[in-house]
């Protein structure tokens, strides 16, 4: 399968938007004390999917 040009920009914003989320909560585990636990995100139904 072959994505569109319209699909390849937004795999490459989605990927971008991933890494964002993974440094904040690197930057979040590295600062331990004052954010200690879990992080959640909550995203609407319409989007979940395609962040996985």
């Amino acid at each position: 399968m072959l994505l569109t040009p319209l699909g390849k920009d937004v795999v490459s914003r989605a990927h971008d938007i991933l890494v964002e989320v993974d440094d904040l909560a690197a930057m979040c585990a590295a600062a331990a004390e004052p954010f200690s636990g879990k992080m959640r995100l909550g995203v609407i139904p319409t989007i979940a999917p395609f962040c996985f």
